[in-house]
């Protein structure tokens, strides 16, 4: 599928630790589709100011693209957060991605929007079902966002019915185990008849 170019607004959300949406103003917010952007963003992410322009940029030349996220200037330990290209697998295993991110209006409609009963994994759930619906993610290898201190990763206890969700029918085949970290997720085929 094809995205539309940006149109002139570009809408950011926050999204609350319990997983709702919000707009900038503090207020609920209801969806609409159209060619613009939304930014789904937590309370302690900033966005730099050239963010519109490169993503309408990256946009234009990837319209292929329903999800783009970016690197984070981390400014209290003076560092940069780097973000892999995307990786279902590294996905699985973690929330790297984290927020901030840019989704499609028409991709995030298509979606359903978040689903708040996922809690603090609203956010990853809403990615995992945009792989499962064929909507491209990549990554705009910039510094487009900053925070003061490095985002916490949403446990592997809290991602876990995104996970199962997920897998769908394909949950008997599978185990949920505990990483190697805290945060690390391992899913292992089971072979038993």
């Amino acid at each position: 599928m094809q995205y539309p170019s940006l149109s002139p607004s570009l809408v950011r959300l926050v999204v609350s630790p319990d997983g709702e949406l919000e707009d900038t103003a503090g207020g609920l917010t209801e969806l609409r589709t159209g060619g613009h952007w939304y930014v789904l963003i937590d309370r302690d992410a900033k966005l730099a100011p050239e963010f519109e322009s490169i993503l309408q940029w990256e946009a234009a030349n990837r319209p292929d693209v329903g999800i783009f996220y970016v690197d984070q200037e981390l400014r209290a330990e003076n560092s940069v957060d780097l973000r892999p290209d995307f990786d279902i697998t590294m996905l699985l295993s973690h929330d790297y991605i984290g927020l901030p991110f840019a989704i499609h209006a028409s991709a995030l409609m298509r979606l359903g929007g978040l689903r708040s009963e996922m809690g603090a994994a609203a956010s990853y759930d809403l990615l995992l079902r945009a792989v499962h619906a064929g909507i491209v993610i990549a990554r705009i290898p910039q510094s487009l966002a900053w925070r003061e201190r490095r985002q916490l990763q949403t446990s592997m206890q809290a991602r876990r019915p995104a996970l199962e969700a997920w897998l769908g029918n394909d949950r008997e085949h599978f185990e949920i185990w505990q990483g190697l970290a805290s945060t690390a997720t391992q899913l292992r085929r089971r072979f038993d008849s």
